[in-house]
């Protein structure tokens, strides 16, 4: 029954280690058992679940994610109460303990650090059954296995980690330098396909003024086309006018002329007649120009300068 008690102390720490992690593994062992008989298989899974919550309370540290005096006050705590309850069990016979010990750790998972924690109890208890149950400086043994298998692999552990930890930034990186350079490919495209779009634009706009201009320079050119033939015409018209009132005035001298011949009695009565035709006809030549010059002014352009009136 003493033994029963004592190795329930262990028992006790190992469920204080793994309280909020790994719920449900100690309380549904049947610990009636367990402690009854000290089985191996039992004892080495609890004993392995110990020791990984070692591991990582020393990864913790080795990482700057926590205290490294709590995390080795705390793991030597759970370790002397684990080691106590052991020798207890064994009643503080060394042999019996190597022998135990070995039955156990070859159920185990992690053999090698089972077999370091045994080889450190063997170490430090004698053949003095009282002595060990009494009086061994577990604390000592403790800190050792914390230094030495603890720490070598939880170095191992944290040099993975950090690794696995630098491979993912590093990939994250490249990732976001990926996409950096993705939107600055696309931003470029874009900015590209803007500019082409605005050249185009500017070009038919620049084509559309240009049509513009030259149909503004057809059109003064066909206004002035159509000035100039008015002009034209109306100079044809001044000239007709005067050519019909000069002929008019030769054909008034030729009848003046004509009727002096036959009637010498009658000159002071022909005279009128010749000088009132002339007159009159040289009149309407002067008015079909000025009705001209009035008809382009009426227009908005200027008579020529080459017509004389």
């Amino acid at each position: 029954m003493f033994r029963i008690a004592l190795f329930l102390c262990g028992l006790a720490a190992s469920h204080g280690v793994f309280r909020g992690r790994q719920a449900g593994t100690i309380e549904s062992l049947d610990l009636t058992k367990a402690l009854s008989d000290m089985q191996p298989e039992v004892v080495a899974k609890l004993l392995g679940q110990v020791e990984q919550r070692w591991k990582e309370s020393r990864v913790s540290a080795l990482r700057n994610q926590t205290d490294e005096s709590e995390a080795l006050a705390e793991m030597t705590k759970s370790c002397i109460k684990v080691a106590k309850a052991v020798i207890d069990g064994s009643e503080g016979d060394k042999n019996r303990v190597v022998e135990y010990m070995a039955d156990v750790c070859e159920k185990g998972a992690n053999k090698k650090g089972c077999d370091s924690f045994a080889a450190g109890i063997e170490t430090t208890m004698t053949f003095d059954a009282e002595v060990n149950r009494n009086s061994l400086d577990l604390n000592k043994f403790c800190m050792a296995y914390w230094t030495t298998t603890v720490t070598v692999d939880a170095t191992a552990e944290a040099h993975r980690l950090d690794a696995e930890e630098a491979a993912q930034k590093k990939e994250e990186a490249e990732q976001a330098e990926a996409q950096r350079k993705a939107q600055e490919e696309e931003a470029s495209k874009k900015a590209e396909a803007d500019a082409e779009k605005q050249e185009s634009q500017d070009m038919e706009e620049a084509e559309k003024l240009q049509k513009t201009a030259s149909d503004d320079d057809a059109q003064i050119s066909s206004n002035a086309k159509s000035v100039e033939e008015r002009i034209t015409q109306a100079e044809d018209k001044a000239t007709q006018l005067v050519d019909k009132a000069r002929s008019a005035l030769q054909l008034a001298a030729e009848k003046e002329a004509q009727a002096a011949e036959p009637a010498a009695a009658e000159p002071q009565a022909q005279e009128p007649k010749a000088e009132e035709a002339a007159p009159a006809a040289a009149q309407e030549a002067k008015a079909s120009p000025i009705s001209t010059v009035l008809a382009l002014e009426e227009q908005g352009l200027s008579p020529p300068n080459a017509l004389s009136w």
